[in-house]
């Protein structure tokens, strides 16, 4: 039996949107951060280290802050690799992200494509 999980009603309602328009299989969500009731990780179900971290904290409806992460480097002792922080002003801008991120990391080399 999965947990609940508790979380923020922005981010409760976002994974419900999220899940309606990528479906349930396209991502896991991923709650690294217990204390923070306004943030959510969204991962590639294959590769969790593949993860776009969404914050609602002091955002208007429909903006998020957006910080991507990437598998670490082969040699690093580090979970993840940190990518771009910024925001977003939608929720179609979003999902553009979300699809792009996980499209475009390369498990296999750790890197992102040039595409």
């Amino acid at each position: 039996m999965t947990a609940r999980l508790v979380k923020d009603r922005s981010i409760l309602r976002l994974l419900g949107r999220l899940k309606s328009r990528l479906g349930d299989k396209a991502f896991d969500a991923v709650d690294g951060w217990d204390g923070d009731l306004f943030a959510i990780g969204v991962a590639r179900p294959d590769k969790h280290g593949i993860l776009v971290y969404v914050s609602t904290y002091e955002q208007p409806d429909a903006t998020y802050f957006v910080s991507l992460e990437l598998q670490p480097l082969r040699l690093s002792d580090l979970p993840y690799r940190q990518g771009p922080e910024f925001e977003v002003r939608s929720f179609e801008e979003l999902v553009a992200v979300i699809k792009r991120h996980f499209s475009e990391a390369d498990p296999k080399s750790n890197t992102t494509s040039q595409s």
